[in-house]
Order: C-alpha cells, then structure tokens, then sequence
C-alpha cells in the first residue's frame, strides 16, 4: 500500500498556518499607551524641608589633570563635569511635589563655592535672595573605578564602569542646623568613544545620571511607564482604542462602558481591561483595580494578572507616598 507523504502532511501545515494567523492577529490587538505615576523614594526627608535652593557646588575640586582616581587623562574642567550631580538631582527635585519650591543658585549670587569653608552667613545670605529656608549642598563627590580595567590610551571601549559616591547635606541656615545628611552610592557604565573630544561629554553625562538617581532615592519622582489596550478584535474596540491613541478618552470609555454588556466574554473582559487603564490616568486606582478585576473574572490573562499586581502595588504605595510628601 503507498502512501502520499505531501497528503499527509497538509492537516498539520495548515494547522500551522491556523496557529501562526492567531498568533500574529492577536499580537494586531494590542496597544500600548504612556501615562506619567509617581513613584516612591526610599527614605522620608524631614517635614521641615519645604523651600530648598541647591547650590552649584559638586564637592571639592579635583588635582589638576586628574578626575579622582579614574584612568584618564586630561578629561576636562572637573568642576564642570561634576556639575552633572547638581543638574541632574535639580530635575528630579524640582519635578517632585515634595517641595513647594526648589531654585538653583548661580556663581553670581554664591560667589563662595569654590572655597574651603562656607558660613552660616553665607547660606542666610543665599536663601534671601530665593526666597527659600534651606540650602542642599553636595559635600562629597568622588568616583571610582569598578573594575581593574585600564583604558590606557584606547580611544574607545565599551565596558568601563564609575563607582560614585556622593554625600548631599541639607543645612537651615536660621535655625543654624545641619537637619539631614545622605550618603549614597552609584555604579554607572560608559560605553562610548573615549577620546579627548568625547570624555568630557561621557563623564558629565554620568555624573548627571548618578544625580538623577541620588534624587529619585530622596523624593517621590514622576516616571513614564506604559500601558496595553486592547484594540480588537472587532471595530468597536479597534475605534475606541484609535480615540484613546489621540488622547480622546472620554469617547473611548463611553464605547468600552457599552462594550462590557456583550455577551462574548472575551470582548467583555477586554473592554473592561482597558477602562482599568482609562481610570488609571485618572488616578482613580481603587476603580482602576475593580475593573481590572472584573476583567479577570470574565477571561482571566497573563495581561490581567500582571496589572492586578501592578495596581495593587500602586494602591499599596499611595501611604507611603503621602508620608514622602509632607514628611509627616
């Protein structure tokens, strides 16, 4: 008896083909969509730390030619590079509900930081002119290198990494009191060209990265996460999620609001997954997870269960997140 090889193997071909298309239609209806959340620092700055001014002051100077004890040569003003501290904790800072006012004083009005010494009278001084009742000051700034690696005169590499440390001190100066102090530590990777005109460039920037993070470790800080909507299957939810895409939310919800009567539970569970994100981005994260819930119960995903523990963390972090704030 013989068989026809080509005949038996085209069930399982098409088979194939099936599995393929849903797959590839499925991955059709997906979405995605950015909204900003505030996350949480990890420590509490003390309640009377409202209106701050930072000065341009990153730590003492370096020796001449040298940027502590890192491998290269001639890299620059030091000073100018570790100015990326300041600028980068000033944007996390200012950005943060935390305080009702952050200010970055200039050389003009703080003609002093380049000394050895800084008085009382000086930071009085500096808070008059910005109107603010406490003054952050970078005392401490050094860095490393991680590993033993020696760029000698290579004019790139791509695995050098800087251990900075850096100490940051709160002082109010009318009360004559130094009221918090924070050491941190910070590994970062530089992989780029390291030649003369680039160094400086790659130190600053690293420098800049080690401030944002020294500032999202003091203060509740906005970060961009993103956010899947179901676009299909189907017009209705491929033309609500186009409304959301352009920022027309309101249209969309009242769609997805009719969507969630539909006898199909896939359709149903899918537009009440993405009314758990439309309340999101209103802040409304108690109907946010009650959505998303009944969601899950209708068609339970991967996708609902991943934002069942998002949410809930959210939810979790919104007291701890008010102690950040207030301090209190």
């Amino acid at each position: 008896m013989w068989r026809n090889e080509n005949l038996m193997q085209r069930p399982f071909i098409i088979l194939l083909i099936f599995l393929i298309a849903q797959l590839f239609a499925g991955s059709c209806y997906i979405s995605e969509s950015n909204l900003t959340v505030l996350q949480p620092a990890d420590t509490v700055l003390p309640a009377s730390l409202q209106k701050i001014t930072i000065l341009p002051m990153p730590g003492p100077s370096s020796a001449s030619g040298r940027f502590d004890s890192l491998s290269f040569e001639n890299p620059g003003d030091p000073y100018q590079i570790k100015m990326g501290y300041i600028h980068g904790i000033y944007r996390v800072l200012s950005e943060s509900p935390r305080f009702s006012s952050v200010k970055l004083a200039d050389t003009v009005n703080a003609p002093f930081i380049r000394n050895t010494q800084i008085y009382w009278d000086d930071l009085e001084k500096i808070c008059k002119v910005y109107g603010t009742d406490a003054v952050l000051i970078l005392s401490r700034a050094v860095s490393y290198a991680q590993n033993n690696t020696e760029i000698l005169r290579a004019y790139s590499y791509s695995d050098y990494s800087m251990l900075n440390k850096t100490r940051w001190i709160f002082y109010q100066p009318q009360k004559q009191n130094t009221t918090a102090r924070y050491n941190f530590t910070d590994t970062i990777a530089l992989a780029g060209e390291f030649s003369e005109v680039r160094l400086f460039d790659l130190l600053y920037e690293a420098c800049y990265l080690t401030g944002v993070n020294c500032g999202k470790r003091m203060v509740p800080y906005w970060q961009e996460v993103s956010r899947i909507i179901y676009s299909g299957p189907g017009r209705d939810l491929r033309d609500a999620a186009a409304f959301a895409l352009k920022d027309r939310w309101h249209n969309s919800g009242m769609m997805w609001n009719d969507l969630i009567s539909y006898k199909k539970s896939r359709l149903a569970s899918r537009a009440a997954f993405n009314l758990a994100v439309a309340f999101e981005r209103e802040d409304d994260l108690e109907q946010a997870y009650l959505w998303v819930t009944y969601a899950d119960s209708l068609q339970s995903s991967e996708l609902t269960t991943r934002y069942k523990k998002i949410l809930d963390l959210r939810i979790k972090n919104r007291a701890l997140l008010d102690h950040q704030i207030t301090g209190k």
